[in-house]
């Protein structure tokens, strides 16, 4: 009898032995695949964690790097920046960022006058004028283009829509040749000017290509408005208003 239950025992805990790594296998599939749950889901789940304040403070200062300071309309430093203080007021970076914007067009009209460029300064200057208007810099930055323009005085192309009296937008070379802000600026003001008065162009480019892109920018800028116009060699880049078609 005692050999029997020796027998049985020993039968017994031998069953449990195997059934033990079973469950201990089952154990870890049901760990394994807690652990997975609670594995992150990737870059796009980690995107989803970014505040839309932080993604506009991102964005933002990219353009900024790219020279996208108050250009074009909608996707510029300075848009993006505001967006951000729209939804947190007290937002330190937004705030530098804007005040980092206005420096960096006091050193471009700054540096235009050193060279000479009074047209290039004075659409830099209209920038300021028309971002920052009750910016006590803007005083200083006026006077210095008051004071070169009485020791230089040049033809002024235009800045803000004034028109140089013919009805024609002389375009700076220097700046068209590197598509510069300035350069849209003064496309852009030109296309809000015919989306309202309904007239047409007349582009004087140095070859077909800068004569498409002149008016890609025009285009672009008048959104929702389809510019009329047409295109003209000439070594001298402007752009002429014509009556509406």
């Amino acid at each position: 009898m005692l050999l029997i239950g020796a027998s049985l025992c020993f039968s017994a805990c031998k069953t449990n032995t195997q059934d033990q790594p079973g469950q201990e296998q089952r154990l870890e599939g049901q760990n394994g695949h807690r652990q997975n749950r609670d594995k992150p889901l990737g870059k796009k789940a980690a995107g989803i964690k970014f505040s839309v304040e932080t993604r506009l403070l991102i964005q933002a200062e990219k353009a900024f790097r790219l020279g996208r300071y108050t250009t074009p309309q909608h996707d510029n430093a300075y848009d993006k920046f505001h967006s951000v203080l729209l939804i947190n007021p007290g937002s330190s970076r937004a705030r530098s960022g804007l005040q980092a914007i206005l420096l960096r067009y006091a050193e471009l009209v700054r540096a235009a006058l050193q060279k000479g460029r009074l047209g290039a300064a004075s659409a830099y200057l209209s920038q300021v004028e028309l971002f920052y208007p009750a910016n006590a810099l803007l005083v200083d930055l006026k006077k210095n283009l008051r004071l070169a323009k009485e020791k230089q005085p040049v033809e002024m192309f235009v800045a803000k829509g004034i028109s140089s009296g013919n009805e024609e937008f002389n375009l700076p070379m220097d700046e068209l040749n590197d598509k510069s802000s300035v350069i849209t600026q003064i496309l852009s003001n030109i296309a809000l000017r015919v989306k309202e008065t309904d007239e047409s162009i007349l582009i004087f480019a140095r070859n077909d290509k800068e004569g498409r892109w002149i008016y890609r920018q025009l285009r672009q800028s008048a959104s929702g408005y389809r510019v009329r116009g047409d295109i003209r060699i000439s070594q001298a880049p402007k752009v002429r208003i014509l009556p509406p078609l």
